[in-house]
């Protein structure tokens, strides 16, 4: 193919608001670019989105087309598909959006951005045989939709998921898993041998680290010279156990007065009552809401990073962006056990700890841990920061993703 290729990311959603997802398409749109591929975005909003407002979508799709550094499109999806009838034209209705826009951009493939636009870019190859669909399945749709419903009566939302899933595993000209775990279960799931995939974890772009003089010198700007920084970065959401959070910060100012939490989340109100529940002062944390371009200096600067799932399915198959975000940064992770493929990361490479939640108390494994960090935090820092650029930037594991893409597009 002598023409530079067309790639179109396909996602079922605004993007609008930071988090794992909307990084990593980012940071996808700017690796094929760098790397000979033209790339473009497609959106469709769901109906909770639309009610933003037109301003507020405009806004959120200037933005998303700046960081990733290319054309991005909105449409709306039809409301009401909680409907089975509007759901299915919702379904086509896309589709011959997809359609059009990829015929008019002339484009060579179609990457789906999770497995519900992967399904979408199934449903548009009817009509077109010719076009080539990958699908990066970010996770387990399945058994998120059966948080909260009783397992003996699987409505058909879910049995509607299902199909859409194994249809797209076995529809797409490639998939791309985001750990060996998740590989691991669709394939004993559907009783499958899947070939055609790659395992491509959530990874980072490869930011330059500060110096440790200058890591200093940014704690002591913002008072933390003396404190022993517990950060979290990430939105408040009940899978990610901010209580929890919250619950392990107060048992480690209990053996470490020294114990400062830094919170970084646009839901700080969440993490403010849990707190203050427990009774932890006001001065003992500090909540910032910031781009998510700052996050990273905040991140050198503390000591301890928390990444907390429950044990689910949903987590067992899953690549939080948060991990290689920590890593990057040089922080050791606090963890719960069974997250993806990080989790034996972490204790193969003694980047962190595996912690259980439900301890009632900081015990001498934790206590040998914390010790550890603040003794030896500049050997942790440049150790950790050099695994993440080993193994989980986009410069090492993007090279097999761009050298597939480009086999596609030849095709």
């Amino acid at each position: 193919m002598n023409k530079m290729p067309k790639i179109l990311f396909l996602a079922t959603s605004a993007n609008s608001t930071s988090g794992g997802g909307r990084t990593r398409i980012i940071d996808l749109a700017r690796l094929v670019f760098q790397n000979g591929i033209q790339p473009m975005i497609l959106c469709f909003l769901r109906g909770d989105q639309l009610k933003e407002g037109f301003r507020s979508l405009l806004a959120a799709r200037k933005a998303l087309e700046k960081e990733a550094a290319c054309k991005v499109l909105y449409f709306p999806q039809i409301p009401f598909i909680r409907f089975s009838a509007l759901y299915r034209i919702n379904n086509y209705y896309c589709a011959i959006i997809l359609l059009l826009v990829s015929r008019i951009n002339k484009v060579d493939l179609i990457f789906g951005h999770g497995q519900k636009a992967g399904y979408l870019g199934i449903v548009t190859r009817r009509i077109n045989k010719r076009l080539k669909i990958i699908t990066d399945m970010q996770g387990e749709l399945s058994e998120e939709a059966k948080y909260g419903i009783d397992p003996s009566k699987i409505p058909d939302q879910i049995k509607r998921i299902e199909f859409e899933q194994f249809s797209t595993i076995k529809g797409s000209n490639w998939i791309i898993f985001v750990s060996h775990a998740m590989q691991d279960h669709f394939e004993n799931k559907y009783d499958l041998s899947i070939t055609n995939c790659s395992v491509i974890p959530c990874a980072v772009m490869d930011i330059p680290l500060m110096s440790y003089e200058e890591r200093n010198q940014s704690r002591l700007k913002e008072g933390l010279q003396d404190k022993f920084v517990v950060c979290y970065a990430g939105s408040a959401e009940e899978y990610q156990l901010p209580e929890e959070m919250c619950k392990i910060y107060e048992k480690i100012l209990l053996y470490l007065p020294s114990a400062f939490f830094q919170i970084l989340t646009p839901q700080g109100s969440v993490f403010v009552q849990y707190l203050h529940a427990l009774g932890i002062h006001p001065n003992n944390y500090k909540i910032l809401n910031i781009p998510h371009t700052e996050v990273f200096k905040y991140l050198q600067i503390a000591d301890m990073g928390l990444l907390l799932r429950d044990s689910s399915l949903v987590n067992r198959v899953a690549s939080p962006t948060k991990f290689a975000e920590y890593c990057i940064a040089g922080l050791p992770v606090l963890m719960t056990d069974a997250i993806g493929d990080f989790s034996d990361i972490v204790k193969e490479h003694e980047i962190g700890m595996i912690y259980d939640p439900s301890a009632l108390d900081v015990d001498k494994r934790m206590i040998d841990f914390l010790s550890n960090i603040h003794e030896n935090r500049s050997e942790y820092y440049y150790r950790i920061n050099s695994y993440a650029r080993e193994y989980l930037t986009w410069d090492v594991v993007g090279p097999r993703l761009v050298n597939r893409l480009m086999e596609l597009a030849d095709q």
